[in-house]
């Protein structure tokens, strides 16, 4: 299966590329998504996030993949299949120039604008759950009405009114974010479309010390359970190394091999 190992951490529920999702590789037609055992979801969840989308995913498995491919490591990723579109990576710093807010007028006048403001905190303000990505539509109505529809995750919409001072609106808020909008001479049909990139919270230092503390005994045994070669070398790796790239790489590999074997197990 091309991209074998990215696959089955990514776990996707649909085949193919997309380029919705910033990041994105490809993934072969005949993969289904599975239903991941909850002692394997436990570590994924701390890799990717509680509340991971498909821009952190993409976006962490962008820094663990290279990790793996620049040492020996990559023997075991390629022991599946040697084909993988994502390495050497022709697409360095696309997650940087991406990171941010945009505001796309989808209807406007020419003489109306928005831009968006700081409420409290940080323009890019750290995503602590995993949900890097965020998108709200804002409509503006007759007599200084506005609609904000929060289109990602949770989905909500507000209504309510602003009021203009020398043409230029007070901050109108962005349901779950320290981020405002204000209009500058707002017209009744006016929409933007507002999309933010957070960066995520924590490096993958952090998240090493993370699956230390927080994997659990229990999900720990079940990831290494077995003596035979390769978990051998992926458990001597864990424990016992001291370089983060041998340390989290013997971690997701046996990561990996183990979800292999739920995917075989499905496909049978």
């Amino acid at each position: 299966m091309i991209n074998h190992v990215r696959t089955l951490l990514l776990n996707p529920a649909t085949a193919g590329t997309s380029s919705s999702y910033i990041g994105d590789e490809f993934v072969p037609s005949g993969f289904s998504q599975m239903k991941i055992p909850s002692k394997f979801d436990r570590i994924r969840k701390i890799v990717f996030g509680a509340s991971a989308d498909r821009a952190m995913i993409n976006y962490r498995l962008a820094t663990i993949m290279p990790l793996l491919h620049t040492t020996e490591l990559e023997e075991f990723v390629l022991r599946f299949d040697s084909r993988v579109t994502y390495w050497p990576s022709t697409r360095r710093g696309i997650f940087d120039a991406a990171f941010g807010v945009t505001v796309v007028p989808e209807h406007s006048t020419a003489a109306s604008y928005a831009t968006v403001q700081v409420v409290a905190g940080e323009l890019e303000q750290p995503s602590v759950n995993g949900q890097l990505y965020e998108e709200w539509r804002l409509t503006v109505g007759a007599a200084n009405a506005y609609t904000m529809r929060r289109n990602s995750t949770p989905v909500d919409i507000a209504t309510g009114t602003f009021t203009l001072t020398s043409g230029l609106s007070n901050g109108i808020p962005l349901q779950g974010s320290n981020l405002a909008v204000r209009l500058e001479g707002p017209a009744d049909g006016d929409s933007y479309l507002i999309k933010s990139l957070k960066r995520p919270k924590h490096d993958l230092a952090a998240i090493t010390e993370q699956l230390r503390t927080g994997m659990g005994a229990e999900t720990q045994a079940e990831l290494f359970y077995r003596t035979s070669e390769p978990f051998k070398t992926f458990s001597n790796l864990w424990f016992d190394h001291d370089q983060l790239a041998y340390k989290l790489g013997g971690l997701i590999l046996a990561l990996a091999y183990r979800l292999d074997e739920v995917r075989l197990k499905e496909v049978v």
